[in-house]
């Protein structure tokens, strides 16, 4: 019944409202039970099932419908003295369905995927894609890896090899490879893997099997150190290296092998966007607990774009008395840019003594916008941004800064 009425309401012979008038319940002779009649959709991890339950006091039975791969699922239980419903147990076994299904077992597909470095500097640098594929009966396979943007503005074809010629080690041992780059735009890229089975007109693509970035790279700039109750307090900022490239939803992530810090809390620090040379401090610490801290720390750094690791990073931190103490500016101030006249880079720094919405511009003499530097919300604390002003002429220009009722103007010079 089920499998029906998704076959006519596929083809718009059952309307939705159609099917809402089939939904009834009739009782069940000789019981105060009812039990339900009628077809339903029923949404679960991202698809459409098709169902019929029913139920009463202490049971409950429900038939679900997935017809895009055929497969039905039911379930009876007697609920007496517990909570569990069928449609708790069905998702549960529709999960494994879905995993199940996410391979195709007896045809040729992609496991798993690598790429040699996280991040490829832009124009200058590659690196090597590899596929561990799986093929049963030894089928003539194609295998290609397509790396693209997350908005899919730039795209690429990578044809992988099993001839241990194209970094794949070696030849015939199900691993196909091979290199991309130099790539020039500054972009974060995931991977795809291609399989096609040239015996048949089977097709698999393995979604999202890799990530590289040519952003960045996204280092350690500036840290403060303050012992407490606790432990250590440590705020980080971050630099963006990027000459063009935008690093999206940073994250960082330390660690130690220092055996005096017991667990670090607050780890996974947000950063938000980071612009191209700008210099951000986290949102909140992190907190290194020790009933002993010791007087140095050498820390790694982890640090992640849109959820993916790209750069790594170490910082040596000194703790005790004499560590600075965090503070806060206390005043909205802008400094003057250094190095000014400059050629074609110069740095300006701000500092904001509250969470701000914070615009930074540069204008030419006719009041024009030339570059918007920064326009998003921003902690309080000290912020550095980079211009790289080397398409511009050379000449006088403004920078000014907004953040909520401050505005400051200052005069900058690129001499060349």
């Amino acid at each position: 019944l089920a499998r029906w009425s998704y076959l006519l309401h596929g083809d718009q012979v059952l309307s939705p409202a159609a099917m809402a008038q089939m939904r009834a319940t009739v009782p069940i002779p000789g019981t105060s039970l009812t039990y339900g009649l009628g077809i339903y959709t029923y949404p679960v991890l991202g698809k459409t099932l098709w169902g019929h339950d029913g139920g009463g006091l202490g049971f409950n039975s429900q038939t679900l419908y997935y017809g895009e791969r055929g497969t039905a699922l039911a379930v009876i239980i007697n609920q007496r003295g517990g909570t569990a419903w069928a449609g708790d147990i069905l998702t549960e076994l529709f999960r494994e369905v879905l995993a199940y299904y996410q391979f195709p077992h007896d045809h040729p597909y992609a496991l798993s995927s690598e790429v040699s470095i996280p991040f490829l500097a832009p124009g200058t640098e590659t690196l090597t894609v590899t596929a561990r594929l799986l093929n049963p009966e030894n089928r003539n396979v194609q295998v290609d890896a397509v790396y693209a943007t997350s908005d899919g503005s730039i795209s690429d074809t990578l044809r992988l090899f099993d001839d241990g010629l194209h970094g794949d080690s070696l030849a015939n041992d199900g691993i196909f490879g091979g290199t991309v780059g130099p790539v020039n735009p500054e972009f974060n890229y995931s991977v795809d893997i291609h399989t096609s089975d040239l015996d048949s007109a089977f097709s698999h693509v393995l979604e999202d099997a890799a990530h590289f970035t040519t952003v960045g790279p996204v280092v350690y700039a500036e840290h403060e150190v303050s012992l407490v109750a606790t432990g250590i307090s440590l705020i980080l900022r971050l630099r963006n290296e990027s000459s063009s490239g935008i690093a999206k939803d940073i994250k960082a992530r330390i660690a130690t092998s220092d055996t005096s810090i017991q667990n670090i809390l607050n780890n996974d620090r947000p950063f938000g966007n980071i612009a191209p040379g700008q210099v951000r401090q986290g949102v909140g610490n992190y907190l290194l607990r020790s009933e002993n801290p010791p007087s140095s720390l050498h820390l790694t750094l982890e640090i992640f774009s849109e959820g993916h690791s790209f750069w790594r990073d170490t910082l040596d931190i000194v703790v005790g008395l004499e560590a600075p103490v965090a503070e806060l500016p206390r005043k909205f101030e802008l400094s003057q840019n250094y190095p000014n006249p400059f050629n074609p880079v110069t740095t300006i720094e701000f500092f904001l003594p509250e969470n701000a919405y914070t615009s930074l511009r540069i204008y030419n003499l006719l009041g024009e916008v030339v570059e918007e530097l920064v326009g998003d919300d921003l902690p309080a604390g000290r912020h550095r941004y980079q211009w790289n002003a080397d398409r511009q002429a050379s000449g006088v220009y403004y920078y000014r800064l907004t953040a909520r009722k401050f505005s400051a103007v200052k005069k900058l010079v690129l001499l060349r």
